[in-house]
């Protein structure tokens, strides 16, 4: 009869502490890497393997007119908004590439042994993300939310992998905005976390 008990309770458990987590704001994932909230006119990106190198960079006002000007023609549909977003973080990517010597930067880790600085799913998270809070705070996305960025490991019977996280302000759809795949300024893949 006790173990019954305990075959109901512990996943009884499992289910209700995972209900009482609060959902956790991307803010709160830069901060583990000691990144402030960003500005146009100050930012941190990284510039090595799990950000373990940071610079200190701003935007000129002609490269921020030229990331907003992206955003000019308003987005009728949340995937028209998806799309300016991956010219976006390609468009800051090539910029910050310029600043801080990762234009070099490989697709993967491809570029390990290149002998220029690159980025691992960690540093580009954590790049994007700041790319991403950017234009919602400067009231550039209409239809989308900046999220907290996605983890995936051995528990999903796949390699450990970090993502930016975007979700859709009406369906609720979280999606992935993800510049690992690729070198340095290329679109990045914007999918949907399931995929």
């Amino acid at each position: 009869m006790k173990y019954r008990t305990l075959l109901i309770a512990i996943p009884l458990t499992f289910t209700l502490g995972c209900q009482l987590v609060k959902p956790q704001s991307p803010d709160q994932f830069l901060n583990r890497y000691a990144v402030p909230e960003p500005s146009p006119e100050a930012f941190i990106s990284c510039k090595k393997f799990g950000c373990e190198d940071k610079s200190s960079l701003a935007y000129t006002a002609t490269e921020w007119s030229s990331i907003r000007e992206l955003f000019n023609e308003p987005s009728r549909s949340p995937e028209e908004e998806r799309q300016a977003i991956r010219q976006a973080v390609a468009l800051m990517e090539s910029f910050v590439g310029a600043k801080n010597n990762t234009a070099g930067d490989l697709g993967r880790n491809a570029g390990w042994f290149v002998g220029t600085p690159q980025l691992d799913c960690v540093a580009e998270t954590i790049n994007t993300t700041v790319t991403l809070l950017l234009l919602e705070q400067n009231q550039l996305l209409q239809h989308h939310s900046v999220g907290y960025p996605r983890h995936r490991g051995i528990l999903d019977l796949t390699g450990p992998h970090y993502s930016a996280v975007l979700t859709d302000n009406s369906s609720q759809q979280s999606y992935v905005v993800d510049s690992w795949f690729f070198a340095n300024g290329q679109l990045p893949v914007v999918v949907s976390a399931e995929k």
